[in-house]
């Protein structure tokens, strides 16, 4: 993968499709109190497909990031972000208020352009963010799987006796 820079013009044509597609999930309209949000919370009030058409149109930007020269950490992370709105925003009613709060397509552009700006930095920042994050998920693992061997050791002690 190469790096990309402003000189390309067919990069200047992605970033400027990527920044209008974040800009109308994310960010469009300005609300009470000057909440800004767009149409990704809107369409996933929609059940069941609203979260899905909103996770495919953030897999797109993805995908477009890695055709830009984006790190695969900063891929990983940028996943990180599109897995955490489509799994908060499943949850009634808080999922909805999530999806107004979290942006993960704003937050995935910023990440875009500021691989463009320090790639290294970036790439350095989301390699320990994705660390930390699977550090977090495999304590969960051990933990859960811990704690089912204490449980099963003590239901088969009260039913040995």
């Amino acid at each position: 993968m190469t790096k990309f820079t402003l000189i390309n013009s067919d990069n200047n044509k992605r970033l400027a499709r990527l920044r209008l597609l974040a800009n109308w999930l994310d960010t469009r309209f300005k609300g009470p109190f000057g909440i800004r949000f767009g149409l990704d919370p809107i369409i996933g009030l929609i059940p069941f497909l609203g979260d899905l058409i909103t996770t495919i149109i953030s897999a797109y930007i993805l995908i477009e990031a890695a055709n830009l020269g984006c790190a695969p950490a900063v891929l990983a992370r940028m996943g990180i972000n599109i897995a955490v709105e489509n799994l908060l925003g499943q949850l009634p009613v808080l999922g909805a208020i999530f999806d107004f709060i979290w942006r993960a397509n704003d937050k995935n552009l910023q990440l875009i352009e500021a691989h463009e700006i320090n790639p290294s930095r970036v790439t350095w920042r989301s390699r320990v963010f994705v660390g930390v994050i699977l550090i977090g998920l495999l304590s969960i693992v051990v933990l859960a799987a811990i704690g089912t061997f204490y449980l099963l050791s003590f239901i088969i002690d009260k039913l040995t006796l």
